[in-house]
């Protein structure tokens, strides 16, 4: 009797030792696919960054461009009225300097 229970002792010894194993496999197997799904995931955050990045900077690109514009039409406008202002001083100008001279005739013949 004590060899039967020997042999079934061992049997069970073995079958647990199977099942510690077969437990430590499939843990392992769990981890690997733990990190491959991690990694996966992470991978797609980066190309999902990535993407916002290059939103972000072509937006930014837009806005800078649309400054510069603006900008020029400025220096533009800035620039067509010196030109319309420039004239109505030449004209005033001219005008004073008729007005002197009138007013130089004046005292000449004052005298």
């Amino acid at each position: 009797m004590s060899e039967s229970q020997s042999r079934y002792s061992i049997v069970e010894r073995l079958t647990a030792k199977k099942l510690d194993i077969i437990s430590a496999k499939s843990k392992i197997k769990m981890e690997i696919q733990k990190a491959q799904q991690s990694a996966e995931n992470f991978e797609k955050e980066i190309v999902d960054d990535k993407k916002a990045i290059m939103d972000n900077a072509e937006r930014e690109i837009k806005e800078l461009e649309s400054k510069l514009q603006k900008e020029k039409q400025m220096a533009k406008n800035l620039k067509e009225r010196e030109k319309d202002q420039i004239t109505m001083f030449d004209e005033k100008l001219v005008a004073i300097e008729k007005a002197l001279k009138q007013i130089e005739g004046i005292s000449q013949s004052a005298n």
